[in-house]
């Protein structure tokens, strides 16, 4: 949920005021988000919603005409690599995808891709571990 929470507009994490105890898994969760939204200035870059779309997946995210980050969830199979993307909104020209492993709180690929008329296309990369979900940040070169 902390990965939706942030990559739908809201922005935020939701860590419910009724917890009255957090396991380790969940704050191992939270570093790894905090790892993630570190460099992205979400303070002083104008985000918006962005229109996005993944094959047999939910994909959401925020963006802005240089930069995008979000998350994807395959509701269709256990493994998330594999899954087109598509990015609508960015400028045209040469980006930089950084794919994050969710459950590792890794970078597991970095590559090239391009935008045109506005869209970007990419293929989630295969993963090493059978994984439901990535995230991904997009900036412009």
């Amino acid at each position: 949920m902390i990965w939706a929470s942030l990559s739908n507009g809201l922005a935020a994490t939701p860590v419910w005021w009724t917890f009255r105890n957090l396991g380790p898994q969940d704050l191992l969760s939270l570093k790894y988000l905090a790892q993630f939204v570190s460099d992205i200035d979400l303070a002083n870059l104008p985000y918006n919603l962005a229109t996005m779309s993944a094959e047999g997946a939910d994909a959401s995210g925020l963006a802005t005409a240089k930069a995008a980050f979000g998350w994807i969830w395959s509701y269709a199979k256990d493994n998330v690599g594999g899954t087109p993307l598509t990015v609508e909104g960015l400028a045209d020209g040469s980006f930089i995808i950084r794919w994050f492993d969710t459950w590792a709180g890794a970078v597991v690929q970095t590559e090239s891709a391009t935008s045109a008329a506005g869209k970007l296309s990419a293929t989630v990369p295969d993963l090493s571990q059978v994984r439901r979900d990535i995230a991904f940040k997009i900036d412009k070169r």
